[in-house]
């Protein structure tokens, strides 16, 4: 009897991998959510490649912006949390053996997500985001 004990909180306790992928994402919106660079750490690769588009304010036309693995790490630093924690709804597409993709859609846009298993961990690789559209 005890082995199928065992047996079976072994199972309960298994990720599956859309699972692990789901929680990679929710590290990176946690993250800026909370202010949370452990998360950065965690989920990110270093040579990640973001950049989004987003309207700054008193402006009506998108703006490009880029930003590395160390500036999300300062951009925590410099911001703290994030205000607006509110919306967070995560849409794994597709997962296969080494490469996945995602949605998330959080306080301050939509965000496509690449990501790739290394070292046995599922790494975000490529962020393109955007921020809201504009409310016509």
């Amino acid at each position: 009897m005890m082995t199928i004990s065992i047996l079976c909180s072994g199972l309960v306790n298994a990720q599956t991998e859309k699972e692990k992928v789901e929680a990679a994402v929710r590290n990176y919106v946690d993250a800026f959510y909370y202010a949370d660079t452990t998360k950065i750490h965690k989920s990110i690769a270093k040579d990640v490649y973001k950049f989004g588009y987003g309207i700054p304010k008193n402006k009506t036309e998108y703006e490009r912006y880029p930003m590395t693995f160390q500036e999300m790490i300062s951009s925590i630093a410099k911001w703290g949390k994030f205000p607006k924690q509110d919306l967070k709804v995560i849409e794994v597409f597709d997962v296969l053996d080494k490469t996945a993709s995602a949605k998330l859609i959080a306080g301050w846009g939509i965000d496509y997500v690449l990501l790739a298993k290394q070292n046995g961990e599922w790494m975000i690789t490529h962020v393109l985001w955007q921020s809201h559209p504009p409310k016509k």
